[in-house]
């Protein structure tokens, strides 16, 4: 999904049920450092892909956050390998 091969985000379409699902992730989480981020980068346009997700790395997890229109969010933890290259020409033609 979105040009990396082994992403497959699990979509919450109710925020409410999203917040109660992680609330204690996220708040395990408040105070902690971000050692390093990642985003979804196109450099023909030179700007950021704001449907790909933005991943945080945080006390050795990746949170990995994706979000379409204002009612579709997931969250995964650990799930992309970043070693894997992006396939822009299969999901974005």
């Amino acid at each position: 999904m979105l040009g990396i091969p082994s992403y497959a985000p699990k979509f919450f379409y109710d925020v409410e049920l999203f917040k109660r699902t992680f609330q204690e992730t996220l708040q395990n989480l408040i105070g902690k450092t971000i050692t390093r981020f990642w985003v979804m980068w196109d450099d023909m346009e030179n700007e950021w892909y704001p449907d790909g997700p933005v991943i945080l790395e945080i006390d050795n997890n990746r949170y990995e956050f994706t979000a379409y229109q204002l009612d579709e969010l997931s969250l995964t933890i650990n799930t992309i390998n970043l070693d894997e290259k992006l396939d822009w020409e299969k999901n974005f033609p």
